[in-house]
């Protein structure tokens, strides 16, 4: 669960895949999220191997070098 604003990363590559979110300046939102997930044991299930599944794709050597090659792109067009 994500308890920030949407657009932060955490919510846009989260949500609806593998994240809920609610923005931390609405205690509302926090609360039905919660209970989005106390109340839905499949969902949670569910959230939890899209998670597991798209974890590698986030793997911090990947997201190094994915980071090294925008900015090698940047500085080959100068």
């Amino acid at each position: 669960m994500a308890v920030a604003p949407r657009e932060t990363d955490a919510v846009s590559i989260g949500v609806p895949s593998f994240a809920v979110s609610a923005d931390p300046d609405k205690p509302e939102e926090v609360v039905s999220a919660v209970r989005q997930l106390v109340f839905n044991a499949n969902k949670v299930k569910a959230m939890g191997e899209a998670a597991r599944a798209a974890a590698p794709d986030y793997d911090r050597v990947k997201e190094l070098q994915k980071f090294v090659k925008t900015i090698d792109g940047i500085a080959s067009k100068k």
